[in-house]
């Protein structure tokens, strides 16, 4: 705003124009929530068996990561564990699915006179 003389006001004192850089780039509570599909992640646990149990906390550990932000995202730190059991449900659920596909055609022919 023009002050009567022409002038502009003053600037303000230097030391304060840019603090706000100088600021944490951090949503409040963004690593809680990160630290708690953390957990989840972990609950997994190293062994990943084609089980309901397995595949539900697989399943809760991934819908959690996707409900968190690009921010809370960058926090969690194992998520290449939940990755990897995904991938390795994934195996096992075809492997067994080939099995029983196997067992039935075994079945069928074994049925044949």
């Amino acid at each position: 705003m023009k002050n009567d003389d022409g002038s502009y006001g003053s600037t303000g004192n230097a030391s304060t124009w840019n603090k706000w850089l100088e600021a944490a780039d951090e949503t409040p509570g963004a690593r809680e929530k990160a630290a708690e599909v953390t957990d989840k992640i972990n609950q997994i646990g190293e062994t990943i068996e084609p089980t309901a149990e397995c595949e539900a906390k697989i399943t809760a550990a991934r819908e959690a990561y996707e409900e968190l932000s690009r921010e809370e995202k960058g926090y969690v730190t194992n998520y290449d564990t939940l990755a990897a059991a995904e991938t390795e449900l994934a195996r096992l659920k075809k492997e067994a699915d080939d099995e029983a596909a196997a067992t039935k055609v075994i079945d069928l022919i074994k049925a044949l006179p």
